[in-house]
């Protein structure tokens, strides 16, 4: 009896998310003369401009949101957290400074969710100065991100909030989790994230915190043997257009499949001791 009843709590919940991705459908993203009125009109008080403003970007939420199923909210959860965070973002993003709404908005999306998950799977895992400077460097990125009108770089962050590259880095590991577009939507995986939207919807913009992971990775490739990190780089496609199989990237180095498994394994052991180094090392 107690396992039907989860089968069909399960079913409800599938039924309800899909009844809501359905609906969310029908919002179409702003143009940008669309935005900059609707914003206008929105800080006037206008409730109805403030609907439509947020209506036109959950499809964002539920993007971000898609990035951390399976970390232990339901996907319905997580869209709940980050709607907080879109309107949070109504509230203190500043149109005067010429950049698109959503590029600030999802900072605020993202730190609703990963603030819920912390919550849910961490509730002691960080020191609480950690968490402080989690949240002092997410706000003053997002502020650097519309000045600059690119997403800054750790040391650039550093110099701003006055801690060290090396305090930046493990302030963000707080908040670093594992992103894939293609895993399970729901937790009997019998759907993918990526299914959801037609492949030419609108992604997110890019975000400040996937550029500083971005930097961590490149600093951990480069202590890499050349061989082990040219096989990373092609299986992951990083700096390279597609991303190259196992036998794509054996036949390129004249070794079999299996031997390009192992590499790439040994590599990515390599890698994760030399990231969870630096962000230990943290200070």
């Amino acid at each position: 009896m107690e396992k039907k009843n989860k089968v069909e709590k399960v079913k409800a919940l599938r039924e309800t998310t899909d009844l809501y991705l359905r609906d969310i459908r029908k919002y179409t993203p702003l143009s940008r003369e669309e935005e900059a009125s609707t914003l206008n009109a929105a800080r006037e008080g206008d409730e109805k401009a403030l609907h439509h403003l947020v209506t036109a970007n959950l499809r964002f939420v539920v993007r971000v949101a898609g990035e951390y199923t399976g970390r232990g909210l339901s996907l319905s959860d997580l869209i709940a957290e980050g709607n907080v965070g879109l309107m949070r973002a109504t509230k203190t993003f500043d149109p005067t400074r010429g950049h698109k709404f959503i590029t600030y908005a999802v900072w605020w999306i993202r730190q609703a969710i990963l603030s819920a998950l912390n919550r849910q799977t961490h509730p002691v895992a960080f020191p609480v100065n950690q968490l402080d400077d989690r949240d002092i460097i997410s706000k003053t990125s997002g502020a650097m991100a519309q000045k600059l009108e690119r997403m800054p770089n750790i040391d650039e962050i550093a110099d701003v909030t006055e801690f060290s590259p090396r305090r930046v880095r493990r302030a963000l590991a707080t908040s670093q989790a594992a992103v894939s577009f293609d895993k399970p939507v729901y937790d009997d995986g019998v759907r993918q994230f990526a299914d959801i939207f037609p492949d030419d919807a609108p992604e997110p913009d890019e975000l400040v915190h996937t550029a500083h992971l971005h930097d961590l990775l490149r600093e951990s490739l480069a202590e890499l043997p050349e061989r082990e990190a040219e096989i990373i780089n092609r299986y992951f496609g990083l700096n390279i257009d597609d991303s190259e199989s196992l036998e794509q990237v054996g036949k390129r180095f004249h070794i079999s499949r299996e031997r390009v498994r192992q590499l790439k394994d040994r590599a990515l052991s390599r890698l994760r001791q030399h990231m969870d180094l630096e962000e230990s090392s943290a200070a």
